[in-house]
């Protein structure tokens, strides 16, 4: 890889892993978003069950004595409109669990991507170093042959 810009080369790799670490704080920073919305249909969802228990508790509460017919079908009319809406809240629990789940697995590929980068990063170091390396064992020698070649006319002119 002789002739190779290693300071292109090394520019390259620190600008891929910037811009990953950049996209994995992004994907986490969304990941918490989509996390305190998953919170959010949670207490969605446990708000709208508790409502239905307090209809059921306030209603035999005042109706110690029993209840008619009416009032019988009027909480269980209820009853079923605040099904409707727990169902509602559970799906939404169920969606943004599942928004959730997509944002960690981008979070994880852009970690899996930083850790990529930064290993090129380290490679392109390495094979930079073992090119110098080899540089300087091929001076060596071209010095030490220069100083045998030295040496051997020296003595042939002393001869």
């Amino acid at each position: 890889m002789m002739g190779l810009d290693w300071v292109l080369l090394r520019q390259l790799r620190e600008r891929r892993q910037i811009a990953a670490q950049r996209s994995l704080a992004r994907e986490r920073e969304a990941a918490g978003l989509r996390e305190r919305q998953l919170q959010q249909a949670q207490g969605e969802l446990a708000r709208q069950q508790e409502v239905k228990r307090a209809l059921w508790r306030d209603e035999i509460a005042e109706r110690a004595g029993g209840f008619s017919v009416d009032q019988l079908r009027g909480a269980s009319s209820w009853s079923r409109a605040l099904d409707r809406q727990i169902l509602q809240a559970a799906a939404g629990v169920l969606q943004a669990h599942q928004q959730m789940q997509a944002q960690q697995q981008r979070v994880d590929d852009s970690r899996e991507q930083l850790r990529r980068s930064a290993g090129e990063l380290q490679a392109a170091e390495q094979m930079h170093e073992r090119e110098r390396a080899q540089q300087r064992r091929m001076q060596e020698a071209r010095l030490e042959d220069a100083a045998e070649e030295a040496a051997l006319q020296s003595w042939v002119a002393t001869r």
